[in-house]
């Protein structure tokens, strides 16, 4: 039951029933179920939001699964340690964890526990460490097993993902193309969860093309899936692309509505790196608005969490939220503008140089208005000393 319920998105109904089976099993001692529910159960934790929680009943479940000899499991149950840490910005930890899991794979011969790990890794380097080139590495090799092995539900999610890192690339067709794709699947399946992300995901490409209507209809409803399934991180991202979708159509009250949700659900989660993306919305509504002010105080806020040692690691678009920032400084002529745009070329040139070869580099680039942006805006003020296309 709990692993039905995790992929149907009832989070609450996946911890009852896995305390009853805590509790049962004091009386029928069975460890191969207890094991499993120690995969999922985490999971559920995670989604809700409760991450130290999520993390502690994961740190259990490996206890127990090593207590049990049961390296498989401890296989599954670190993989889930390794999403909890993600979520909780330790990417050297979170890498540590799965790339631990994968090797119990390999000792296990378990091809299941191998492309789910390929595919988290994948998470791993794209999204944490933002090498979109690797990957999309771990994507493919994931999505190859998955279709070998016929798993309909985990291919419909290797789908999304090869989407969201092929999109980070540049390459919005194509993206778009693998959420259309996955989209039927996980509602074939019912998997409200990856159904979710993928409207997400598809409006904010839509948005990047300027359609505006699509973008918020998609994030729209979105955002009613998410809270159907009390998927706290999927509604934070639902309300970040409405709030773009609206900034679009030039309803600012609605986005400024709509990214300030957005900022209460990540500081409510303790994400301060993820509610620097809804800030950065803030600051483009605001000036849009014109009110510079309100703008410069979204961004002292967003400069003052990097001059604590922080970093915008694990953010969707670091980018974003430099151009943002620079913007916002660029209109009242505050000097410190060209430190952030120097530090937003620095990174782009990082996140160019592991792309292959100039034709995805270009692409990287071009198709992105704010990388596009950044690079013009370098070459306009302060020489071009920067290659952003290596």
């Amino acid at each position: 039951f709990t692993h039905y319920f995790v992929v149907r998105g009832d989070y609450p109904a996946v911890l009852q029933h896995a305390e009853r089976v805590i509790a049962l099993n004091r009386i029928f001692n069975r460890a191969d179920i207890v094991l499993k529910t120690y995969q999922v159960w985490p999971l559920a934790l995670l989604r809700m939001g409760r991450l130290e929680d999520a993390m502690e009943i994961a740190q259990q479940g490996r206890m127990l699964a090593q207590e049990y000899g049961d390296r498989n499991q401890e296989g599954y149950i670190l993989m889930s340690m390794g999403l909890i840490a993600i979520e909780q910005k330790d990417p050297s930890i979170a890498h540590e964890y799965l790339e631990t899991a994968f090797a119990i794979s390999k000792e296990t011969n378990d091809g299941k526990l191998e492309s789910r790990v390929l595919g988290n890794l994948g998470y791993s380097s794209g999204f944490i460490l933002q090498d979109y080139a690797l990957g999309r590495e771990y994507y493919e090799k994931a999505h190859a097993l998955y279709r070998q092995r016929g798993e309909l539900s985990a291919e419909a999610t290797a789908l999304g993902n090869l989407a969201w890192v092929t999109g980070m690339q540049g390459d919005l067709e194509t993206a778009f193309s693998y959420y259309a794709r996955a989209l039927p699947l996980n509602r074939e399946i019912g998997n409200l969860y990856n159904e979710t992300n993928s409207l997400v995901n598809m409006s904010a490409i839509s948005g990047i093309k300027k359609d505006a209507q699509v973008s918020l209809e998609y994030s729209q409803k979105a955002l009613e899936l998410s809270r159907k399934t009390g998927d706290r991180s999927g509604e934070a991202w639902s309300l970040l692309y409405m709030g773009y979708a609206y900034l679009l159509h030039g309803n600012l009250p609605r986005a400024e509505e709509a990214f300030q949700q957005c900022g209460l659900i990540r500081e409510e989660m303790g994400q301060p790196g993820l509610k620097t993306e809804p800030q950065a919305g803030l600051i483009q509504t605001f000036l849009a608005m014109d009110q510079p002010d309100l703008a410069l105080a979204e961004t002292e806020k967003i400069i003052l969490y990097l001059q604590d040692g922080n970093t915008l690691s694990g953010t969707e678009e670091p980018l974003r939220v430099y151009y943002a920032c620079y913007l916002a400084l660029e209109k009242v002529k505050d000097p410190r503008s060209h430190a952030i745009l120097h530090s937003a070329v620095e990174l782009l040139e990082t996140q160019v140089s592991k792309l292959r070869d100039d034709n995805s580099r270009k692409m990287f680039v071009e198709n992105v208005p704010w990388r596009l942006a950044i690079r013009q805006a370098w070459d306009e003020h302060a020489g071009g000393n920067i290659n952003a296309y290596g």
